[in-house]
């Protein structure tokens, strides 16, 4: 199979199939304690991913790059079956467990601005969150603002937040969101300050002027 050494020491492997959908994460690990001390907010790294339909990939000659088996001219076509194969033995290699995003736990309140996850979602400032926690704002439109994320990459954008839906969508897979999926400001509030503990995120919020104190009656 056509594998090439990336520059940060990783490797690519080239292949055709009848069948491929969307770009995925197969395994991920957690931030070492190194890793974290350089950047706090990146808590979770990508091992294996895939780059499907309207994914990009650098190949080589592009500077740092080089092909160790094969080349360009002789990429494999391979079946479903064993794509799926793959897919399944990657998988094996995954050490991060990704938190819950919606806790069965969280007590199910009326849904009024009383509660401070439904307050911060309609009058929270998504924008200077994101920056506070080193999302770098590339550029905005009257419709959406565009992010790169922290710590290095190769990407001009990693996701946007959508202004009259106030939804943030990430495209990358290498932070702690899920990737293409969309946030509602509690949720980035939740998995930027609180480790995606949205009981917490809602006991900061209402310290923070958002919604009202919970008590049962």
């Amino acid at each position: 199979m056509a594998t090439a050494l990336t520059k940060n020491k990783g490797h690519h492997l080239y292949y055709r199939c009848p069948e491929i959908d969307s770009s995925k994460v197969l395994a991920q690990r957690p931030s070492t304690p190194f890793e974290l001390a350089d950047n706090p907010n990146w808590r979770v790294r990508v091992l294996i991913e895939t780059l499907g339909n309207a994914g990009i990939v650098i190949v080589p000659p592009s500077q740092g790059y080089q092909f160790i088996q094969s080349g360009l001219r002789e990429v494999l076509t391979i079946l479903p079956a064993e794509r799926a194969l793959l897919h399944k033995l990657a998988k094996g290699f995954n050490l991060y467990k990704a938190p819950v995003y919606l806790p069965a736990s969280f007590p199910r309140l009326p849904s009024t601005s009383d509660q401070p996850l439904t307050d911060f979602n309609q009058r929270g400032d998504v924008i200077s969150l994101l920056q506070n926690h080193e999302w770098h704002m590339v550029y905005s439109t009257p419709e959406r603002t565009y992010f790169r994320r922290p710590g290095k990459t190769d990407h001009y954008t990693s996701g946007n937040f959508h202004h009259q839906l106030r939804s943030f969508w990430v495209w990358s897979t290498s932070t702690d969101f899920r990737a293409r999926w969309p946030h509602n400001p509690s949720a980035v509030y939740a998995f930027l300050r609180c480790k995606g503990d949205f009981k917490q995120a809602a006991r900061e919020l209402i310290g923070l002027g958002y919604g009202k104190s919970y008590k049962r009656t």
